[in-house]
């Protein structure tokens, strides 16, 4: 998907560290209008081996989001990868986006509202009650825009890509 920033829609990445308690042939994670790239998805075992998987369905109505593999999981850490495009809604759950005047200009934020189950609606993860996990984000974003956390910031880095320079700004992440 190209990168067009006046109509909301992002790209995203995870990373999810598993530790499989029981043998299984399935994750089931919590999804609700994100588009998952199926050609991306990766499981890697503790030797790094990619497993091959059966197939990858989304049951819209529970919000889940099925990975099926060939042969079952054991008991392990296992480390799950997916890609995925999502849109900065106009409501306010999951990751929204409001805006305030400035002058005579309109200025846009995004913003985050993951409580108690709207985590789903900005990338794909474990997001019931019960099952709630640690994680970490990243934003990337241009050098004129501020980002606010009510975490600590764990590092800035500075990123270069060939189609990141917009007002003459390159991204931070």
């Amino acid at each position: 998907m190209p990168r067009t920033w006046n109509n909301f829609t992002y790209e995203g990445q995870v990373l999810i560290d598993l530790s499989i308690i029981k043998n299984t042939n399935s994750i089931t994670l919590n999804v609700d209008g994100l588009i998952i790239h199926k050609i991306n998805t990766t499981l890697l075992n503790s030797q790094h081996n990619c497993l091959a998987i059966l197939s990858q369905i989304f049951d819209e109505e529970k919000q889940f989001f099925i990975i099926r593999f060939t042969n079952d999981l054991g008991i392990g850490n296992y480390s799950l990868y997916l890609k995925f495009n999502g849109e900065i809604r106009d409501d306010v759950f999951g990751f929204y986006r409001s805006n305030y005047k400035d002058g005579d200009k309109i200025k846009w934020i995004a913003v985050t509202q993951f409580s108690p189950i709207f985590a789903r609606r900005a990338f794909p993860c474990f997001d019931e009650p019960y099952l709630k996990a640690t994680f970490k984000l990243g934003i990337g974003h241009y050098g004129n825009q501020t980002i606010t956390s009510n975490t600590q910031r764990e590092k800035i880095q500075l990123i270069r890509h060939e189609d990141d320079d917009w007002n003459g700004k390159n991204g931070k992440l």
